[in-house]
């Protein structure tokens, strides 16, 4: 049955099990379904003008799709076995998930040898291969992953694949809390006018450390002893974490930044020792367990520790002129975060080697430490009865020479690695399958 098409671009499907089609057996009444589809002689498009008049329109990416079963089969993600055979291809690389995407285990043994057999075929009169990669996988059920992956990864060194990547390197990672980005505003921030030198407080698109926001802190300082506060109502807990850190642009004005907390059900107010702000950005640390605070209770020297944090009502910045400066000045906030001394490996679900210091979350652009680890990870066995990749364990001589490996270049978070016609054995030298 004709379909309308609007102007530019249009996608057209055509039901090919429907029965909206017609033909000599139909009297020509669109009632009828497609006959002989195994022995198709001839394929036209037919287009059908609703006026008169010249006109032209372009086809492309005429496709078949099969709507049996999911998109895991019908082909509506792109069909895997012509992309393979295309001749600028060189190898092809697929994911696992199977318990996300609600299939089982054997389903997931049944996919690998699929994309498999698909890097075998046949173009003219050869016969070609190419590796095929299981490039990420995972199982989330950590009481069957060990034995899960030692499956799936048997299944492609069985079947020759051309070779299987763990998802990511990962390292120990503090507990935290965001507390603000500024991304929806000022998110309840506020100067305290009355209380010395600040001005406002607004949001704004620049300076920005954690996603396209910041807190743009306007002040004037009228004498070198006055400071400017800007301030948050809570109440937050922060009596499991045991450090506030937050980011701090400024330009130009010598100035000092601190915190300050009122907690507990008297408001009882505790500052922190006032840290330097170099010009550009700056990342501050304010130690909630052990370093220096002043109150009432400690008459106002920094000789205190920092109590009922349990409670914690206001949540204040405190800038402090430094030298002979006075004059307006401003600065921008962004990354407000608690975080504790307590570290855990947290479970990716993928598949994730782990190493003992923390991944710093950059990818330095050292071209030299990054073939160095693919050279390196062709020659690292794969420790299959661990759910992951774990190199804590140093009663295995491999692990403790990987971990030493790895700990020069940890400031890689996250690699793909991939060696054509090589993957990772069961022993310490890596199997040449190509």
């Amino acid at each position: 049955m004709p379909q309308t098409l609007s102007d530019g671009a249009n996608h057209v499907e055509f039901d090919l099990t429907g029965s909206d089609w017609k033909s000599a057996s139909s009297n020509w009444n669109y009632t009828t379904t497609v006959a002989g589809l195994n022995n198709i002689q001839q394929f036209a498009v037919l287009l059908f003008p609703s006026s008169d008049g010249a006109g032209e329109a372009y086809l492309d990416n005429v496709q078949l799709f099969t709507r049996g079963g999911d998109w895991t089969e019908n082909g509506s993600h792109g069909d895997f076995d012509a992309y393979i055979q295309l001749p600028n291809i060189d190898y092809g690389t697929y994911h696992l998930y199977p318990d996300h995407w609600g299939k089982t285990v054997d389903w997931g043994t049944s996919w690998i040898t699929r994309y498999i057999e698909a890097g075998t075929f046949v173009s003219g009169t050869a016969v070609i291969t190419k590796p095929v990669v299981l490039e990420e996988f995972g199982w989330q059920d950590q009481g069957t992953r060990a034995d899960v992956y030692e499956t799936w990864l048997t299944t492609v060194y069985t079947n020759s694949g051309g070779g299987d990547n763990f998802w990511m390197l990962a390292g120990l990672e503090e507990r935290s809390e965001r507390l603000y980005s500024f991304e929806s505003g000022t998110e309840d921030w506020q100067p305290n006018v009355g209380d010395g030198g600040a001005v406002t407080a607004t949001q704004a698109l620049t300076h920005a450390t954690m996603y396209s926001a910041s807190l743009r802190l306007e002040f004037e300082h009228i004498s070198t002893t006055e400071k400017s506060v800007f301030s948050v109502g809570g109440p937050w807990d922060f009596s499991t974490y045991d450090k506030l850190t937050f980011d701090m642009w400024k330009m130009g004005e010598p100035v000092q930044v601190a915190v300050a907390l009122k907690t507990g059900g008297s408001w009882e107010r505790q500052e922190s020792l006032p840290q330097a702000l170099a010009d550009g950005g700056n990342h501050v640390e304010i130690d909630l367990a052990s370093s220096p605070w002043k109150s009432a209770a400690s008459g106002w020297s920094y000789t205190g520790t920092l109590t009922n944090t349990a409670t914690v009502q206001e949540l204040l910045i405190l800038l402090y002129p430094t030298g002979e400066w006075e004059g307006q000045g401003e600065a921008y906030l962004d990354n407000i975060a608690l975080f504790s001394n307590d570290s855990y490996y947290p479970d990716y679900g993928g598949f994730t080697i782990y190493v003992t210091s923390s991944i710093t979350p950059t990818i330095p652009a050292h071209v030299t430490q990054m073939d160095a680890l693919r050279e390196f990870l062709c020659y690292m066995p794969l420790i299959k009865r661990d759910s992951a990749m774990d190199l804590r364990d140093s009663r295995d001589s491999r692990r403790v020479s990987a971990l030493a490996f790895l700990g020069a270049v940890c400031g890689i978070c996250a690699v793909p690695v991939f060696r054509a016609g090589w993957r990772v054995g069961e022993d310490s030298k890596a199997k040449d399958t190509s």
